[in-house]
């Protein structure tokens, strides 16, 4: 439990950064061209646009995820010995990011069903998201990088 209030209060401490601002903001466009993308539509800033800057196959998602599916799995494993616990702790690893991938991938297909009275993780973490509302610049460029990188949704071969 101590990992993840460490976990939001970092992100809490580092979103107060006009910098660390903007990369949240191209985090958010790049999160909004991806679905863009995924939709079929053409890869255009108004398309993009009409899309949530929250992804629920997020890095960041999947990082709060593996706190908390660690947080269940270390408490019904019960250690006492500081050498014991450490190898329990690399032995389960696996396992948990395992079983971490799998909710975020069960939450992506089914985001109706899921958590329907509460936000995805990562959808919001206590108001320092690590992904913003874009502003122009960083919705153009994520659009114009994804239509480069693709050509009639293939790879480009010169990326």
């Amino acid at each position: 439990m101590v990992r993840l209030v460490i976990f939001l209060s970092f992100l809490w401490l580092i979103s107060l950064s006009s910098d660390i601002h903007r990369v949240f903001e191209y985090h958010g466009a790049e999160h909004r061209v991806v679905f863009n993308f995924e939709s079929g539509k053409p890869l255009t800033v108004a398309n993009a646009q009409s899309f949530t800057t929250w992804h629920p196959r997020c890095g960041t998602s999947f990082l709060l995820v593996v706190m908390l599916v660690s947080i269940v799995v270390y408490a019904l494993i019960p250690v006492n010995s500081f050498m014991l616990r450490f190898l329990v702790r690399i032995l389960a690893l696996p396992f948990i990011m395992g079983i971490s991938y799998e909710i975020i991938r069960f939450a992506a297909k089914h985001r109706a069903a899921c958590w329907p009275l509460s936000p995805p993780p990562g959808c919001g973490c206590s108001g320092s998201r690590p992904s913003r509302h874009p502003t122009i610049r960083p919705r153009s460029l994520s659009a114009r990088s994804r239509e480069r990188w693709t050509l009639n949704g293939r790879p480009a071969e010169n990326w």
